[in-house]
């Protein structure tokens, strides 16, 4: 199974997995095809982390735009990030979006999971898909997903993403 991976750098790669960090932020919206979907987040390669590697999966539920630097302020605690961080902190000059990580599943043995080349912000990884359902609990946390169709596009039907929503 082949699966869509966004880089996200330390320590908000391991925020996310631990669950700390509940929305992803940018400066653009979530491409459509994500929306919905369960998503690899990648931590890259660094000082002291000499490989790239898959650190955990992020089902984003859907995004929306701040509407000014206050509501960014209010949402600290869920998008950890503070408003003067010189690279990815409030800027009055660009949009800010949140992308809502609705539920998220740690990676305990990234051995199965394979980086395939890409792009500096996404990429694509590969799983099986034996290993993906046990990462994920069987689709996920919500109950109602259990008992969803299996499909390889798009894992959890939309009227399931719905009544699951937080």
């Amino acid at each position: 199974m082949i699966m869509p991976a966004l880089y996200v750098r330390s320590p908000w790669a391991n925020l996310i997995a631990s669950g700390t960090k509940a929305i992803e932020t940018r400066h653009y919206k979530p491409p459509d095809h994500v929306i919905g979907e369960w998503v690899a987040i990648v931590q890259p390669r660094c000082r002291g982390n000499p490989k790239a590697r898959v650190r955990c999966l992020a089902y984003i539920s859907g995004f929306y735009k701040y509407r000014d630097k206050q509501h960014w302020a209010d949402e600290l605690t869920s998008h950890r990030v503070n408003s003067c961080d010189p690279d990815f902190g409030w800027k009055e000059d660009k949009p800010k979006y949140a992308w809502k990580l609705q539920m998220v599943a740690d990676i305990n043995d990234t051995w199965y999971w394979k980086i395939i080349s890409g792009g500096r912000v996404w990429t694509t990884v590969q799983v099986g898909f034996r290993h993906f359902l046990e990462t994920t609990g069987g689709y996920g946390t919500c109950s109602e997903l259990q008992s969803s169709q299996k499909t390889m596009r798009s894992l959890i039907p939309t009227s399931l993403q719905e009544s699951c929503e937080v």
